[in-house]
């Protein structure tokens, strides 16, 4: 399975609250380059789990866009993906989705939790932080998983 990692783009600094953050106009631009780069590279996804935070949201609509709506069908959102979730839940539940035979798995989030998403499924704990909008992807077997691209905004 081929799970791509990717943290929202640049976001607004002032909103209500947290969770109601939207995507900045850089941040747009940023999502528009990776969503570019992402069908450029045929990334056909099976399925984007989502982070109910209006940035990563905002985020899948920008790649959804690129996508031209084909992936309107397959976004899931996933209360496990907010800045703070458990990421031993969100790798349980790639296993069932790899069970049920799903090959190419995008996961919009937000730092800190994809880095922890990055060392649970590569046990690679020195990896660094995430930039705005920076995509990478893991092929992963199930236990293990290799770090395969990583893809950051110009």
């Amino acid at each position: 399975m081929n799970i791509f990692i990717m943290r929202h783009g640049q976001a607004e600094i002032f909103a209500n609250s947290d969770e109601e953050r939207a995507l900045a106009d850089i941040g747009k631009v940023q999502v528009t380059d990776q969503g570019k780069w992402l069908l450029i590279n045929a990334i056909k996804f099976d399925k984007v789990l989502v982070s109910p935070y209006q940035r990563t949201l905002d985020t899948f609509t920008v790649i959804n866009s690129v996508y031209q709506g084909i992936l309107s069908n397959k976004m899931e959102v996933d209360k496990n993906l907010t800045p703070l979730g458990d990421s031993t839940q969100v790798v349980d539940y790639l296993n069932v989705l790899k069970d049920e035979g799903l090959h190419n798995i995008l996961i919009i989030s937000h730092i800190p939790l994809v880095g922890e998403l990055v060392t649970n499924l590569t046990q690679n704990s020195g990896y660094q932080s995430f930039e705005p909008a920076t995509l990478v992807g893991i092929n992963w077997n199930g236990k293990t998983g290799s770090l395969f691209t990583k893809h950051c905004c110009p």
